[in-house]
This record gives structure tokens, sequence and C-alpha cells, in this order.
């Protein structure tokens, strides 16, 4: 699914297009309240831990959901009991994020950074 994600990206739009009806895409506003909701969530957490992260999430019913969809949060770099140090929450939908931001993160160890992604498509 992730491979032809990019290429169903205008498929939306452009069946509306065909259809003669008018199209708004909401995504970026539900993904900035998420964010803004995770980032404190996480936060009130404080996770010390790779493992408390991923702990934190599960707790979460939507989370549970996509666990149990075999679709669990993941650890990418490290494992559980790799110290979480500073936590980054991003969520981009509609577009991707400027490349300044990834030559800051891509400066940082790996070890400080856990990213929440989703691995199919939205």
């Amino acid at each position: 699914m992730c491979g032809t994600h990019a290429g169903n990206h205008m498929q939306a739009g452009d069946s509306a297009a065909l259809l003669g009806i008018p199209l708004m895409c909401l995504h970026q506003p539900a993904d900035l309240l998420a964010q803004r909701f995770m980032t404190g969530y996480l936060k009130e957490a404080a996770p010390e831990r790779l493992g408390d992260i991923v702990d934190a999430l599960l707790r979460l019913p939507e989370y549970r959901f996509m666990a149990r969809e075999c679709n669990p949060p993941e650890i990418f770099v490290g494992d559980r009991n790799k110290r979480a140090g500073e936590v980054a929450v991003k969520f981009a939908g509609g577009t991707a994020a400027p490349k300044e931001m990834y030559e800051h993160l891509a400066a940082r160890a790996w070890a400080r950074w856990c990213a929440c992604t989703c691995r199919k498509a939205i």
C-alpha cells in the first residue's frame, strides 16, 4: 500500500473534478490538533525509555486498535530499554515538513528521537 500512496495522492480531487462536485480537504487541521494532543500526552507521561513511549501510546484506544490490526507502534532505532531523551512529535498531513527540519533532526543523535509513524497510507 505504501508504494502506491503517491500514485493515489490526487485520486480524491480528480474524482471530484470528474463528478463536478466541490472538494475540500481538512486533513491538516486534524493533524495539528492531534499533534497538540500527543505532545501534551507524552509530556505528561514523561517517558524515560523508548519502551515507555510505546506503552504510553498503547494506553490510547486508537493505538490499541491499530496494534490489534497488526500495525502497532514500533521502535526503529534502539530498543525498549534505551533512554528516550527528548521526544519529538510530528504529524504531517497535506505536505512534507520543510527540508530544514530534517537537517536539524539529522544533526541530533538518533537515540534522542522517537517518531510515531503510520506505515499504512492514511
